[in-house]
C-alpha cells in the first residue's frame, strides 16, 4: 500500500507538467505570432520621402561647374532631382539677388524616378559676384523644399 500511494502524486505532477508544456506551448506561438505581425506592421509603414537635388557640371559630374560669366552671354548648368516617396509635384525656380529669372519649371516625380534638365541662366547685367539659388519647392508651397547655390563672378568682357 505503500507503494500505491507514491504513484498518485506522481501521476499528479506529470498531470501538471503535460498542462504547462500545453501552456508553454501555446503562449510561444502566440508571442512568435505577436512578433511576426509587429515586424509586418514596422515594415508595411510609410517609408520616409526625400528627393536628391542637384547640379552637375559639363563633364556629368558634381564638378566644375561655371565660376565666371560674362554680361549679355548666359551659362548652362544641368539641374537633377531623384525622387523618393509617394507621387509629388514640384517647381523649380531660378534667382539671383532675391530676383526670380524666368517661370517656375513644374516636375512630376514617382517613386525612384529621375529627373535631369539643362538649365540656361541668364547673368545679371551688374558686373561682380552674383548669387544664384536654385529653389526646389513642393507644388504650391512658398517655401523652398530644397535649395542649391551657385556663386558666379560676372565681367563686362
Amino acid at each position: 500500500m505503500h507503494c500505491s500511494q507514491r504513484r498518485i502524486p506522481l501521476r499528479r505532477a506529470q498531470a501538471w507538467l503535460r498542462r504547462w508544456d500545453s501552456w508553454a506551448r501555446i503562449t510561444a506561438l502566440v508571442l512568435l505570432l505577436c512578433a511576426a505581425g509587429r515586424l509586418w506592421w514596422v515594415s508595411s509603414q510609410a517609408k520616409p520621402q526625400f528627393v536628391e537635388f542637384y547640379l552637375l557640371g559639363p563633364s556629368g559630374l558634381a564638378a566644375g561647374y561655371p565660376e565666371h560669366a560674362v554680361v549679355g552671354t548666359p551659362i548652362t548648368v544641368t539641374v537633377g532631382a531623384v525622387h523618393h516617396g509617394s507621387p509629388t509635384a514640384y517647381e523649380l525656380r531660378c534667382q539671383i539677388d532675391q530676383d526670380d529669372r524666368g517661370p517656375a519649371t513644374s516636375i512630376v516625380l514617382d517613386d525612384g524616378e529621375r529627373w535631369e534638365s539643362d538649365l540656361s541662366i541668364q547673368p545679371p547685367k551688374v558686373p561682380g559676384r552674383q548669387k544664384i539659388i536654385l529653389t526646389l519647392r513642393k507644388a504650391g508651397d512658398e517655401s523652398a523644399y530644397r535649395e542649391l547655390h551657385l556663386w558666379l563672378d560676372v565681367d563686362t568682357r
